[in-house]
């Protein structure tokens, strides 16, 4: 059955923290605040049927920070709406689903990850835990800050690795600078028929073990010199490199990346971008690609590499 239900951190669903909601319209409130920042945990998240709604007060921080435990993950059917423009972190070891009704509403930077710690100074934040289990040492040096999780790619970002799935069922996601999607070594993949739209100001990142892309449109900026859009599959558990596969897609941003650590296939997709680059350590494959790089500046380039 979908629902809501608080997992401890002071997470109240409808004005309790025992209790759920599984119709309407589903408040959130309270959660455990440090300097800049809230965290919240949830039991469940699951807002396929039923819920039309989830609304969470953000209490005026600039960061919020979620973890559900559940070792199913979460599953966005229904929009959910922060009352203050913030940064959502939100951590799913289980895993993450995403559909055409799941829109994010108010989140200036969104990281959506199965990573099941999260380090924050000299602490770490941990997606499950008891109803009375806190948020440790988070200290202060260094902050949090999702902009460094985006300058690194998020590589080395303090995010634990996990192998949780990532299933994007079609629908928009949009937010005003970094859309940051990670897996760890868990695989990320579109369901095929069902159109997904990725737009960010700044950057559309998508990193994981394997990667299977369709019927995508991904945009990030307009002007913006270092707009990036970046598409990575990596190691996966157990030993081996995760293959990056797009298809019937167009990526759109100032650079654009593709990497494809056991290889990389495209098939009717289009690359628009002043740098657009092709990486790939195994085999490198292409079949009706388009690859526009602007000149106007004298400085686009297209750059292709693989094999080693």
């Amino acid at each position: 059955q979908a629902q809501v239900a608080p997992g401890g951190l002071g997470t109240r669903v409808n004005g309790t923290a025992l209790g759920r909601c599984d119709a309407g319209v589903c408040t959130v409130e309270g959660g455990t605040a440090a300097g800049r920042s809230l965290f919240h945990r949830f039991s469940q998240y699951d807002t396929r049927s039923g819920i039309r709604r989830v609304d969470l007060d953000t209490r005026g921080r600039a960061n919020v920070v979620v973890g559900v435990g559940n070792p199913d993950g979460s599953f966005f059917g229904a929009p959910l709406r922060l009352n203050h423009a913030a940064n959502l972190f939100w951590l799913s070891p289980g895993g993450l689903w995403f559909g055409g009704a799941g829109q994010i509403q108010g989140a200036t930077s969104l990281l959506l990850s199965t990573a099941p710690t999260l380090r924050i100074g000299g602490g770490e934040f941990r997606a499950a835990g008891g109803l009375g289990e806190g948020i440790g040492d988070l200290g202060t040096d260094p902050p949090l800050d999702l902009e460094a999780l985006a300058r690194g790619g998020l590589e080395g970002s303090g995010l634990g690795t996990g192998d949780g799935p990532i299933v994007l069922a079609g629908g928009r996601l949009s937010v005003d600078r970094h859309l940051l999607l990670h897996s760890g070594a868990g695989p990320i993949h579109t369901t095929p028929g069902e159109r997904l739209v990725l737009e960010a100001g700044r950057s559309v990142q998508i990193s994981g073990g394997t990667l299977q892309l369709g019927s995508l449109d991904v945009s990030a900026g307009t002007d913006e010199a270092d707009a990036l859009v970046r598409l990575r599959s990596g190691p996966l558990v157990g030993g081996g490199l995760g293959q990056l596969t797009v298809s019937d897609a167009r990526l759109r941003a100032s650079r654009v990346q593709l990497e494809g650590a056991g290889g990389l296939a495209l098939e009717d997709t289009t690359l628009r971008g002043t740098e657009v680059g092709l990486r790939a350590r195994g085999n490198l494959r292409a079949t009706q690609l388009e690859a526009e790089t602007d000149t106007t500046r004298d400085r686009g380039h297209l750059t292709l590499e693989a094999g080693g």
